[in-house]
């Protein structure tokens, strides 16, 4: 399952991974700042680890990552920031905000159906 894969890595001091540091991270920021200069309230589906937010900050945000593990360790780094842990595919009813992040999550999805979910959980998330 993918919940013991990620607590696994992260419980063993792995990251999220090189799309959230270095040259990956640059060019996303790079793409995000032009279309979104402020993020005051943002949501973030498979937020991992948080390096990829080092150096940035955000005055209303929720983490989803599917793994225990990081969403304790989040929990330590931003206590100001709400964590939630769940599968991306599960629907948080009532969350809302002006920016959805789902960075580096849908290829890691094989099946259509749970691709689709997943698309139609980010459209429910953007207000």
């Amino acid at each position: 399952m993918e919940e013991h894969y990620w607590d696994q890595r992260y419980s063993s001091g792995g990251t999220s991974g090189p799309g959230s540091i270095g040259k990956g991270k640059a060019w996303k920021w790079s793409v995000i700042d032009q279309f979104a200069s402020i993020l005051n309230n943002v949501v973030d589906v498979g937020c991992g680890d948080l390096s990829f937010w080092e150096g940035r900050d955000c005055v209303d945000y929720v983490g989803i990552d599917i793994s225990k593990t990081v969403i304790e360790k989040n929990r330590k780094k931003r206590p100001k920031w709400q964590f939630i842990c769940a599968n991306s595919e599960k629907r948080i009813d009532g969350l809302n905000k002006e920016v959805v992040f789902c960075l580096d999550v849908l290829f890691h999805i094989m099946d259509t159906k749970t691709f689709l979910k997943i698309l139609c959980n980010l459209c429910y998330y953007s207000i």
